[in-house]
């Protein structure tokens, strides 16, 4: 899911979805577009997929109430984090106008991407185009853990912006019974802006798992990084680390700041 980017590393469309397909084994595969960049890459209908899900380009529709507190959200999250001098913080409302518009749409795609995909399928694989893999991914490692009616998500290690409070987002493992709580995924977090939780994508990505649904988070080893940050020669892996250790990261996310 996500925006298919092809600037990024100069493929074809075919050769981006060669890419992604030869690096995992799966039964089913969904891809996501938005209608008007359907337009573009129109080739997309020819590639074999059990379903290509589609959304008209301006969903999700935000109401003026919703469009006036989640910037006010989006703030209030980071102030919870001054201590850390995170520098994707914002010192003003102003300043986070805007944010809502490309938050919201990345939740939205979350909800449409597994209500669409839940019908037959027991492990669910949410990835993104934009990424890059060191290694093909062996979903052996952590299947037993998925074969069970709690709710269970494996994450890579890595990618928790701000480290101990969010939960990396751009690619996790789960199983039937996790993937039904990310239906109506954005309604749930505008809920839970609503009620003065965190709004933001890692941030409220633990909130959902943890502090709501108490679901079995457990990370594990896996090379990914995005090619942006490949070709901007940013050193920011998920799962760059020796070992093959996998853990139980079940850790609410926490509001006020810790010494």
């Amino acid at each position: 899911m996500g925006q298919l980017r092809l600037e990024d590393t100069n493929e074809t469309v075919r050769q981006k979805y060669e890419y992604h397909t030869q690096m995992f084994q799966y039964d089913n595969l969904y891809l996501w577009q938005w209608k008007n960049e359907l337009e573009v890459f129109q080739e997309l209908h020819n590639f074999p997929c059990k379903k290509l899900i589609v959304r008209e380009s301006d969903n999700p529709l935000l109401s003026k109430e919703e469009l006036d507190f989640l910037p006010e959200a989006y703030q209030r999250t980071w102030a919870y984090y001054e201590h850390i001098k995170h520098p994707y913080i914002h010192k003003t409302v102003q300043e986070c106008k805007g944010i809502e518009l490309s938050t919201t749409k990345q939740f939205y795609q979350i909800g449409e991407m597994f209500k669409d995909s839940l019908e037959d399928n027991d492990i669910f694989i949410k990835t993104r185009y934009d990424l890059k893999y060191k290694m093909p991914f062996d979903i052996s490692t952590i299947k037993d853990l998925l074969i069970t009616k709690k709710p269970v998500v494996c994450v890579p290690i890595g990618g928790d912006t701000p480290k101990g409070r969010g939960v990396g987002d751009l690619f996790y493992v789960m199983n039937r019974s996790a993937a039904q709580l990310m239906q109506d995924y954005l309604e749930k977090t505008i809920q839970y802006a609503k009620e003065g939780g965190p709004f933001h994508q890692e941030s409220v990505f633990r909130y959902h798992l943890i502090n709501k649904n108490n679901v079995d988070l457990y990370r594990f080893n896996f090379n990914l990084t995005r090619w942006h940050y490949e070709n901007l020669k940013m050193n920011d892996y998920f799962g760059n680390y020796n070992t093959n250790a996998i853990y139980r990261d079940n850790l609410p996310h926490i509001f006020e700041p810790q010494d």
